[in-house]
């Protein structure tokens, strides 16, 4: 719940007391006997408690742009989350998976319609799937525990079993998931991450929209503050 959902439902308490005293009880009452009323009200129902979680959270972003001049076909972003919906960490890169296109397929439809120029700027600039598998590898150590998340979450972790499979491994991830989608369904009644993001206040121009860094720090941004409001 937001600090000032929280301030409102006390002032509301506040207010219904003052009412009742006035028209019941016709007592003469010390200054900061509603809000200390109000107060243990609130700690009673269990509002205000900061949101804790158990598990690392890595919302992973697999993206293509692979028909643009100066995109790369592979582009793969992610933001930790920490267990005190704090944003750790955050990062980008590409995956230079051009030898072997149609080990995406079919998840990854547009790897194999790249054309000329934007192949000579993924072999310059991207990374072998081993060095890719490897990156992800380091998140995995450095954050015990940590569960994959994202919008549509399944298509992501799928990509990131073709990603280990492609460098001859198994994905270290827990199959377990958190999806984005499916808890905004439930609390929000929306399903795109475009009215998600709406429905809870964030400006959508902030981040910048079909690449894999900007989708998963605005999927993190609406987890953050999707959990706040419950």
């Amino acid at each position: 719940m937001l600090p000032e959902e929280l301030a409102a439902i006390k002032d509301k308490l506040i207010l219904h007391m003052t009412e009742v005293d006035e028209k019941l009880l016709k007592k003469v009452r010390a200054d900061n006997f509603y809000s200390a009323e109000a107060d243990y009200i609130i700690k009673l129902v269990g509002l205000g408690k900061p949101v804790k979680l158990e598990f690392f959270l890595l919302f992973l972003e697999f993206e293509s742009n692979g028909l643009r001049d100066a995109a790369k076909p592979i582009h793969l972003g992610y933001t930790v989350v920490g267990k005190d919906l704090a944003k750790l960490e955050a990062d980008v890169f590409y995956i230079d998976c051009l030898d072997d296109r149609d080990a995406m397929i079919p998840e990854y439809w547009l790897a194999q319609n790249v054309h000329h120029k934007t192949m000579r700027q993924v072999i310059k600039e991207g990374i072998l799937p081993v060095e890719a598998a490897k990156r992800m590898d380091t998140l995995h150590k450095k954050y015990p525990g940590i569960l994959i998340a994202g919008q549509n979450v399944a298509f992501d972790k799928r990509m990131l079993d073709k990603l280990y499979q492609m460098a001859g491994q198994k994905n270290p991830y827990d199959y377990h998931c958190l999806d984005l989608t499916g808890l905004s369904i439930v609390h929000l009644g929306k399903k795109s991450l475009k009215e998600t993001m709406e429905a809870l206040g964030l400006d959508e121009k902030k981040y910048t929209k079909h690449d894999a860094l900007g989708d998963a720090n605005a999927t993190a941004d609406a987890f953050i503050e999707l959990m706040r409001r419950l």
